[in-house]
Formats: C-alpha cells, sequence, structure tokens
C-alpha cells in the first residue's frame, strides 16, 4: 500500500498565536498553492486539488496537510511536493537576496509570502519548518524569525519595484460585472465565467478564480449574479507581457484574487 503523501508545517512559537494571524497564514499558503497551479497551467485538474489538513497536533503547532489530486506514477513528482520545493526556493531566495529570481512572481504572490511568515516574523525565537518525503528525496526547511523578517523586508522591496516598473498587473478594488456565469444559479452556461472591469477594458474577459471561496461569492449569489457590481482584487494576465494590457487584445483573462464585497 501507498504511503499516503503529506507536507508537515512545523510552527515553534514562543506565545500564543492569534486566530486571525493564523488564519491569515494559511489563507495565504491555500492561495499561493492555487497560484501555482495556475502558473503551471494546471487548470484541467485544479478543481480536484487541494490542500487538505490531515491533523493538527498539540504543542506546537504542527499541520499534516494532504493534496486531494489524482494518483500519479511513481516516477512523477505529486505537485504538492513540487509546490513545497516553489515556497523554499521562494523563501530562500528572499533571505540570501540572490541576483536571480528562480520563478516569475507578481504582487499577489509576495503578499502571501508575507502573511506565509508573519507567524514567524513576529516574535523573536519563532521558527517554521516545512518537511515532505517522496521516496528517497525528503525536503526539509527550517526558517527562524530573523529568516522570516529579512524575507518580509526583502519582499517590500521586491512589490516596490513592480509597482515602480508596471510589471505587477495588479488591480486592488475594482468594480467587476459577470458577462457570462458557469453553471451559476441562474444560468446553465458550460462555456465559462466572462466579466467587464470598465477600469481596464469595455470587453468581457475570461474570468479565473484564485480559489473556490472567492468563485462561489461572485458566481453562486442567490440572487442574480448579473445584477450586482463586485469590488475585487485582480490579477491581468497578458498574452505578451512586453505590450501591457493597454492593448485591449492583449488581455488574456482576469485572475480574481480576491472578493471585497458587493
Amino acid at each position: 500500500m501507498t504511503k499516503e503523501l503529506k507536507l508537515t508545517i512545523t510552527v515553534d512559537n514562543r506565545q500564543d498565536i492569534e486566530l486571525f494571524e493564523f488564519a491569515n497564514a494559511m489563507s495565504a499558503l491555500n492561495n499561493q498553492y492555487y497560484s501555482f497551479l495556475n502558473a503551471k497551467n494546471n487548470k484541467k485538474n485544479r478543481q480536484d486539488q487541494k490542500l487538505l489538513i490531515k491533523k493538527i497536533s498539540h504543542g506546537s503547532v504542527i499541520m499534516d496537510l494532504i493534496e486531494k489530486a489524482t494518483p500519479l506514477l511513481p516516477t512523477i513528482y505529486p505537485t504538492i511536493f513540487e509546490f513545497t520545493n516553489y515556497v523554499c526556493t521562494t523563501i530562500d531566495y528572499l533571505i540570501e537576496e540572490k541576483k536571480d529570481k528562480p520563478y516569475k512572481y507578481t504582487i499577489f504572490d509576495f503578499k502571501n509570502f508575507k502573511s506565509l511568515l508573519e507567524l514567524t516574523a513576529n516574535c523573536s525565537g519563532n521558527k517554521i519548518n516545512f518537511n515532505i518525503i517522496f521516496g528517497k528525496q525528503v525536503i526539509n526547511k527550517t526558517y527562524d524569525y530573523k529568516n522570516a523578517s529579512v524575507a518580509q523586508n526583502r519582499i517590500d522591496k521586491e512589490i516596490k519595484n513592480l509597482q515602480e516598473s508596471g510589471d505587477g498587473c495588479i488591480k486592488e478594488n475594482v468594480e467587476l460585472t459577470l458577462y457570462q456565469a458557469r453553471n451559476s444559479n441562474f444560468s446553465n452556461s458550460n462555456v465559462g465565467n466572462l466579466g467587464v472591469i470598465k477600469e481596464i477594458s469595455g470587453k468581457p474577459k475570461v474570468l479565473s478564480f484564485a480559489n473556490d471561496k472567492v468563485k462561489y461569492a461572485i458566481t453562486k449569489q442567490e440572487d442574480n449574479p448579473f445584477n450586482f457590481t463586485y469590488n475585487v482584487d485582480v490579477e491581468i494576465i497578458l498574452r505578451d507581457e512586453i505590450s501591457g494590457y493597454l492593448d485591449d487584445k492583449n488581455i488574456k483573462e482576469y485572475h480574481i484574487l480576491k472578493y471585497q464585497g458587493p
């Protein structure tokens, strides 16, 4: 019988953790998992790939996370293993201040990592550990509060650079109206979700969502979702990054990061 693959995250805290802080960090981790799937162009099976909490232990906060996903061949790295490597490689980059980025990041990505590291950075002596074993491959990385603080400072600089260069393509608190909703309470369309953000373009564009909670809040309203305007944070996905989003045809889709409310 194949041993269940799990990512164990251990937070050694010197003082009690506020519930809001813990929930915010776990939400950021989950959002970044979906962002990682999007970057892998793995949208086809995204609904079947979710991080689930298997167990939370006493003492230090110890969480075993498993992945709800289609089983793969033993020779293929599971997404949860690749994701763990992505998280640790990113934190290593933020700490060591290497010149070359291991991945391409958005402002949304950096904000998620900052929230995740807040559990460790807020108190002297805190540590966070990521551990996962797949066959003979092992990832076991520990970061203390000094590492987390250095990483957060680096994140602030990275975000500022993206904002100044205009490469972030992140718009906060913009108004979205639905043009087409797939399988909503008021539509049987199987084509896909489309929406209009007039601040960016008057034409409907494909919508994707950072997680199921955001998607549900917008497309599954009990009242007709087409009668509402939704305030959202959005990442503009481009066909050609050089041309920018001023060229309407260059906008591939809107990736809805956060639902702010009606």
